[in-house]
């Protein structure tokens, strides 16, 4: 187990560390200030270059998470596990937006990751609340050995926890620690072992116009996390004012679901950082301290082109020769004032180079050093200096590769994160199966949570750019659509996703649901020809599908043999040609591949009616069979000799019937 002294020992050796991150921490808020004004009141301008890289960036990691429907994919590892991805998935995403605070903490959390380096998450289970916690932590308020590397492998982790008199006493009353007022009165009113969070939080508040609380209303909590030397951890709850008496006392890790339960499990901690230099855990640099020198020099440069102006600004004025003896204490510029004698104004000289130019190159190196995802695309210096298309091909070439290694990097290690969660909610939350699925209740089969799963980020590194996103997608759709190689049901879903997630969930129909409904409409168009009346072919139609449901129709009137009216095989025949005509205009690729079998059956229901038509034309010219003079009920057959019906005329030929061989019609 992990001692008191070396969690110190480990405090004491990263000073020099904590001492950078406020000054990183107050060049980006505030700014350093200027030290040797060369008068009273000089310029002290602040150049925010940090922070607006840092704004600048933050997007790019939050939209990898939340630009589609899901934030997680789960893809099953065996049969029984694939039938549940979908649902998993979306109630894994209910949970997550609906239940947690996980899109205020990953907000917060790039934030911290940009601005130093690293951010650590931890997750829980909050027995009070049900339901999984989520929570960002600063820097500075974890304490690790100074030879980590990975979190997920390191020997001890502490986190540093700061409660108010009041949360405190809720805490222990929850947790049922044996506290008093005598206890909270040592707890509270001391510093500790300072982590250098102290100076930081003193700063915040600063910057927020608030006095800085006393210290006497503040008990800070070391929650100690340590493995055994079987690879299981343990966990202690102190005060480092009194490191002699827990208020929880060693335990082990309650999680053993997923990931937990691997024989050397992870601590509930993953982190995210902003770069991979080194395997050391304090390697990582932020965006602050990478472009510190850049943006002294922003600041110094800022400060120069004031002071020129504030010398430049004030005209000054000399006496021409001869006039230096007389009294100029009494001289006031005013309108209309006359002067006792002339004046010369004195031409101050431009500055030596270029102040503004000069930023403007400094800024640009930051941001090419940091790999901004737009960087070298839309920044030209100067009309000569106009970059080629080739040339903006080349530098976005160059800069995606960065901003693709900073995705596979975020993505890997958000994974973790993922994995850690859905193991807590499988442990935890079997019983919390309902979900919403936009305005629909849906419930998830417990069958589900025994599946085995690979759980990944949904988005992607291009996420943070939605125009790239969406003219990628409608270029791969125009590519692809009516391919019979490719699934049209998510070639139109990775459009609608690039567009807006919500939108899949509204208007993606499954094809086989749609064609169905297109085959029970053109059913309905069917009855309406068959009584004499012509249907109409509607731009919303399914044209193939409306055809080959025709197509049907008519095989099972010849596999019966029922007859077709001429009336109705004419409006049948220019039925489909309307539908065939249409289908030309709209979806040319579905032509081509289905246009050939589609006009073979329209020519040959256009000639079958066109026989029909004929047929009832030279019946309508033969003489009317006599009818009978009196009146009687319709004579019916006599039925011949041994009870048979005496024979009758053949009836009327099929047109459509198939050929004497035999043969179903064909498509």
């Amino acid at each position: 187990m992990v001692t008191h002294d070396e969690i110190f020992d480990a405090l004491k050796a990263r000073t020099t560390w904590e001492a950078q991150q406020a000054t990183y921490t107050k060049m980006r808020n505030e700014g350093l200030r200027r030290v040797n004004k060369p008068w009273k009141d000089a310029a002290d301008m602040h150049y925010p270059l940090a922070d607006m890289l840092v704004e600048k960036m933050k997007p790019f990691y939050v939209s990898q998470i939340f630009a589609t429907d899901t934030v997680a994919s789960f893809t099953g590892l065996d049969a029984a596990s694939m039938g549940y991805q979908q649902s998993v998935s979306q109630w894994f995403d209910y949970q997550l937006k609906q239940r947690t605070d996980f899109e205020t903490e990953t907000v917060i959390g790039s934030d911290y990751m940009l601005e130093s380096g690293k951010v650590v998450f931890k997750v829980y289970w909050h027995a009070q609340r049900k339901r999984l916690q989520i929570e960002a932590v600063k820097a500075f308020d974890i304490i690790v050995p100074n030879w980590t590397g990975r979190l997920a492998d390191c020997d001890w982790i502490v986190h540093v926890q700061r409660f108010s008199k009041h949360a405190f006493r809720r805490l222990a009353k929850r947790m049922a620690w044996p506290v008093d007022d005598q206890l909270i009165a040592t707890l509270s009113g001391e510093a500790g072992a300072d982590t250098g969070a102290e100076a930081a939080q003193s700063d915040r508040y600063q910057r927020q116009g608030i006095t800085s609380p006393s210290k006497d209303d503040e008990i800070v909590l070391w929650e100690v996390f340590s493995r055994e030397d079987d690879g299981q951890w343990k966990i202690k709850s102190y005060s480092p004012v009194c490191p002699d008496k827990p208020l929880r006392d060693w335990f082990g890790l309650p999680y053993n679901q997923g990931a937990f339960g691997e024989p050397e499990p992870p601590p509930p901690f993953f982190e995210i950082s902003c770069e991979l230099k080194d395997r050391g855990y304090y390697d990582s640099r932020g965006i602050v301290k990478r472009v510190a020198p850049f943006e002294a020099s922003l600041c110094k440069d800022w400060n120069t082109q004031k002071d020129y102006q504030t010398l430049t600004s004030a005209p000054l004025f000399a006496a021409p020769n001869g006039m230096g003896n007389n009294n100029t204490s009494g001289l006031r510029f005013k309108p209309g004032q006359i002067l006792p004698f002339s004046l010369q104004a004195v031409t101050m000289p431009a500055t030596p180079v270029d102040i503004q130019q000069g930023m403007l190159g400094t800024r640009q190196t930051a941001e090419q050093l940091i790999g901004v995802p737009d960087f070298g695309t839309g920044n030209q210096q100067a009309p000569s200096d106009r970059k080629t298309a080739k040339e903006v091909s080349l530098i976005a070439n160059v800069m995606g590769q960065g901003v693709d290694m900073r995705a596979r990097i975020f993505r890997k290690e958000l994974a973790h994160g993922l994995n850690l969660m859905w193991a807590i909610l499988k442990q935890y939350a079997q019983q919390e199966i309902d979900y919403f699925v936009l305005d629909s209740l849906m419930q998830l089969p417990g069958a589900a949570f025994a599946g085995r799963y690979r759980i990944e980020p949904s988005a992607s590194g291009d996420n943070w750019n939605r125009t790239l996103v969406l003219q990628k997608a409608e270029r791969r759709f125009q590519l692809f659509r009516g391919d019979p190689r490719i699934d049209q049901d998510e070639l139109y879903r990775s459009l609608l996703d690039a567009d807006d997630p919500r939108l899949t969930r509204r208007l993606l129909i499954n094809s086989g649901s749609m064609q169905a409904a297109q085959i029970e409409d053109q059913a309905q168009e069917i009855g309406i020809m068959l009584i004499g009346f012509p249907a109409e072919v509607r731009p919303t139609d399914d044209d193939a599908a409306h055809v080959q449901s025709v197509a049907g129709f008519v095989q099972r009137r010849v596999a019966t043999g029922e007859p077709l009216t001429a009336e109705t095989l004419g409006l049948l025949a220019q039925h489909v040609g309307q539908h065939l005509e249409a289908l030309k205009q709209k979806q040319p690729d579905v032509w081509k591949q289905k246009g050939p079998g589609l006009v073979q059956f329209a020519r040959q229901l256009g000639s079958a009616a066109q026989q029909a038509a004929a047929r009832a034309q030279g019946m309508q010219a033969q003489p009317p069979a006599p009818q009978p003079t009196g009146p009687g009920p319709m004579a019916l057959p006599t039925p011949a000799a041994g009870g048979m019906p005496a024979p009758q005329p053949p009836p009327q030929d099929n047109p459509l019937a198939p050929p004497a061989g035999g043969g179903p019609l064909v498509m």
